[in-house]
């Protein structure tokens, strides 16, 4: 449990935040885990049955989608607080931080009493790159800043690219490996398909590596749908692989190489990932 000093000492509470919102068509469940957003559909025009979508149009070829959280804080006490003394009196002035404000915007202040406050979040994730994105809005007590952040709502993002071309194909080109390096892409997986095809493509090293590649799906109700291969490269070579996915829904794919392999070489290899095409069966 966090304890947090008071004016009359260390006084017997801690923070528990509970987040909900809409992401795409999904309703997140209240968590204290901070807000996530994964799926490509949290990043597109919502409907007007989404009541906690805001969709700006600026012209007719751009769109800026807000999505609003509703974060509750709810500090909770000790089983034997004096509820005279301590609960009903409290009172915390407590200024909130984003750290990207252009991403993510919260009220400047907040006041906290004994039984909790509710603000709203908003998230701005039209302007981001594809792929993983962290940010964090925090707590700072007015009167004490010297306490440090009272508690964090994580919110993360991860944008994945969007397959346009036809045939749907998407390619990673010279990614850059070292021992323990890993690299994550994330791809929007069209609609429809069921399997993907892919190759990778290794080039300039002298010594064999060892590559683990991971894939995972997150689908709703539904454990995760995972994939995982080690391939090992004697030599600069090109090996495919092939694995069942979920149209609809964000493909991470995973490429580490191996902390023991190529220790004691001054080659850095370069990889170039292609995902040959989704099939639709």
């Amino acid at each position: 449990m966090l304890m947090i000093r008071h004016k009359q000492g260390i006084s017997p509470f801690s923070y528990v935040n509970r987040i909900a919102g809409f992401a795409g068509k999904l309703l997140i469940n209240p968590s204290s885990r901070g807000i996530y957003l994964r799926e490509a559909s949290a990043f597109q025009q919502s409907t007007e049955k989404l009541l906690m979508r805001h969709v700006m149009k600026l012209d007719n070829s751009l769109t800026i989608v807000l999505l609003l959280w509703t974060v509750e804080v709810d500090p909770k006490f000790h089983e034997d607080a004096n509820k005279i003394e301590e609960l009903a009196v409290f009172e915390e002035h407590i200024e909130l931080h984003s750290t990207d404000s252009l991403v993510v915007k919260a009220p400047d202040y907040l006041l906290l009493a004994h039984n909790g406050r509710t603000f709203n979040v908003i998230v701005n994730p039209t302007n981001l790159a594809d792929g993983l994105h962290y940010y964090e809005v925090y707590s700072i007590d007015c009167k004490a800043p010297w306490r440090g952040p009272l508690f964090r709502i994580p919110v993360t993002i991860t944008k994945p690219v969007a397959v346009t071309n036809r045939p749907p194909q998407v390619s990673f080109s010279k990614m850059l490996f070292q021992s323990g390096h890993v690299e994550r892409k994330y791809i929007e997986v069209p609609h429809g398909a069921s399997w993907v095809e892919g190759t990778m493509n290794t080039s300039s090293f002298d010594t064999t590596r060892r590559f683990f590649v991971d894939a995972v799906q997150i689908c709703p109700l539904h454990r995760p749908l995972t994939w995982r291969s080690v391939m090992t490269f004697s030599s600069p070579a090109a090996k495919s692989f092939a694995f069942k996915v979920v149209g609809g829904q964000t493909l991470e794919l995973v490429i580490a190489q191996f902390w023991s392999s190529g220790i004691g070489s001054q080659e850095t290899p370069s990889v170039d990932l292609k995902v040959i095409q989704f099939i639709f069966v």
